[in-house]
């Protein structure tokens, strides 16, 4: 089995099919490149013969929160906060 870690999706599937191997792409979430190859299954150094399957664990960025998806001030958990109100009675001011 060929070391293909770190290498790009695409470059790692090509590499492989040109080896005879099957390919199947597994995708997780990971703080490598998105796009790059994780580890692989079997792993590298393994036996395998032509026309195994051989699956690519690759790399995809973790999802961040847009802004639809931010709290607003409304949705938060902490309440507004209000300046005090002074209220004179007429005659007095």
């Amino acid at each position: 089995m060929p070391d293909v870690t770190g290498v790009a999706q695409e470059q790692a599937e090509q590499a492989l099919r040109d080896k005879g191997f099957l390919v199947a792409i597994d995708v997780q979430v990971s703080l490598k490149p998105p796009g790059t190859v994780i580890t692989t299954d079997p792993v590298k150094g393994s036996y395998v013969e032509a026309g195994s399957k051989i699956t690519l664990i690759v790399a995809k960025a973790a999802q961040t929160p847009t802004p639809s998806q931010t709290p607003t001030a409304t949705e938060s958990s902490t309440p507004p906060t209000t300046e005090p109100t002074v209220s004179i009675p007429p005659g007095r001011g």
